[in-house]
């Protein structure tokens, strides 16, 4: 019953004074302090004032990131600097600092860092310095059935790589439960799982030999203020990923770097991703499914407020069959829902609205190739949606085999309280009755259908004018 808090930083006992110009110009601003950061904070030989987000090695495993070599903030220190609990901002040059309060600057060789308080004269105010790598992580990979309960895990200061970054990280483990954590303020990644711990291209690394047995659960978790992405994997079997409140992550603004959402899990089979509530975040996609994604589900989650060059919900490079349901996705700038190169993927019965690009995208994007042929984008269903307030259509590849049908549009009628998770429905027009998709017994709420025709969007029974509360409380557990 004790509130546990696991910390990746530590306390700043160094003498502030004023900053020194690093141009040896004496006093650039009476803003500005400086203080030295000791090698005594760091231990284990993990300096992350000292390492970049992503340095030349770690760019080299991920060709498709190549272009940001050296640029900032892939090239910053991964450390983090927090006064009085809140995080401050690094920046990339000295001179920005009396521009911002609330900001930090690291000197060339990490050996003194110089800032703009948020309130002035930083004495008496308490100061960490964020220095681990990650918060909690297994000795060696593979190992399994743990569970993580109930834990506070907080300022980690983990890299950019693609691998084996998380701030709870299970190393490739199988058959974790990881559930109800608040997981917070990371460089980079919240959590992570999935079978690989290192980039496939890295040969200082032997593969593994042992099988991946997967069945991880992540469950219930309070997720926020991670730097690229929440919850992060690579090569998912059979994982179930649901009832985690995931908001305000993606600040480090990298999305060109292609591994940052709310949810990013790469080569999944037989994964379940439901009831979560992912919201606030920017410059990533809230679910990304990424390659080669076999019998996957995204279902009955709350996304909203989303700025991405891709799509809210992102199945990607996909050849056999996954399915996007009974999801609410709201305000986004970007795409809804994005099917680049992918096949067979059902979306049915979501209520989307206030969508700044295509509600569905499923086209061709790239001439990769997978299995060996290359990626189509074929036998794509789009059925029984309610769109709100769109601005543009269903974008599907056409003569291949697509379809698009018992959608409905509405113009209003329909609001949104983010911060109450509460959908405000008084549209002036009645549902149309449509035909069921077959597969989809239940409802967002869970309830099982009934009848030879049902109602579009995610819930059962049309709805009467009103409130309806879209938070976690309402919605059951296990109805799958």
């Amino acid at each position: 019953g004790a509130r546990v808090t696991v910390k990746g930083s530590r306390v700043l006992e160094s003498k502030w004074e004023r900053s020194q110009d690093p141009h040896g110009k004496g006093v650039y601003s009476k803003k500005l302090w400086m203080a030295a950061l000791p090698d005594a904070l760091f231990e284990g030989g993990y300096f992350p004032f000292r390492t970049q987000n992503a340095d030349e090695v770690e760019i080299g495993l991920m060709p498709w990131a190549a272009r940001w070599k050296g640029r900032v903030p892939y090239s910053l220190p991964r450390g983090m600097l927090f006064e009085d609990g809140r995080r401050m901002q690094q920046l990339a040059t000295y001179e920005d600092l009396v521009r911002l309060p609330g900001s930090f600057w690291v000197a060339p060789g990490g050996g003194v860092v110089h800032i703009q308080p948020y309130g002035g004269d930083p004495a008496g105010k308490l100061f960490e310095v964020a220095v681990q790598p990650h918060i909690l992580r297994p000795k060696t990979p593979g190992m399994g059935f743990i569970r993580v309960t109930g834990l506070t895990l907080e300022h980690c200061a983990n890299g950019f790589p693609r691998i084996g970054i998380g701030a709870l990280y299970t190393r490739g483990g199988h058959h974790w439960i990881i559930e109800r954590n608040t997981v917070r303020q990371a460089n980079s990644v919240g959590i992570e799982f999935g079978y690989r711990t290192f980039e496939m291209q890295d040969k200082r690394h032997p593969p593994r030999e042992d099988p991946d047995l997967g069945h991880t659960i992540v469950r219930g978790n309070r997720i926020h203020d991670c730097g690229t992405a929440g919850i992060r994997s690579h090569t998912v079997s059979h994982a179930l990923v649901e009832h985690n409140d995931i908001t305000d992550c993606g600040w480090q603004d990298v999305e060109y770097y292609w591994e940052t959402a709310g949810i990013k899990m790469l080569v999944n089979t037989g994964t379940l991703v439901r009831h979560n509530r992912v919201g606030r975040i920017e410059a990533g996609s809230g679910i990304w499914l990424d390659w080669n994604n076999r019998n996957c589900r995204v279902s009955g989650n709350v996304i909203h407020d989303v700025r991405t060059a891709a799509g809210a919900v992102f199945i990607e490079a996909s050849q056999v069959p996954n399915l996007v349901d009974h999801n609410v996705i709201w305000n986004v700038d970007g795409q809804a829902v994005r099917l680049a190169d992918s096949d067979h993927t059902t979306v049915a019965h979501n209520l989307i609205g206030r969508i700044g690009e295509d509600l569905v995208y499923a086209r061709v994007a790239t001439s990769r190739s997978l299995g060996g042929r290359g990626l189509t984008s074929a036998g794509n269903r789009v059925v029984n949606n309610i769109f709100v307030d769109v601005a543009k259509p269903v974008a599907l590849a056409e003569g291949a085999d697509n379809a698009a049908e018992h959608n409905v549009t509405l113009s209003g009628g329909v609001r949104f309280d983010a911060d109450e998770l509460l959908l405000e429905w008084t549209p002036r027009q009645l549902l149309p009755a449509v035909p069921p998709v077959p597969v989809l017994k239940r409802d967002f709420f869970g309830r099982l259908s009934e009848g030879v025709m049902t109602a579009p969007g995610p819930f059962q029974q049309r709805l009467p004018p009103g409130a309806v509360r879209l938070g976690p409380d309402a919605r059951r557990v296990g109805t799958y």
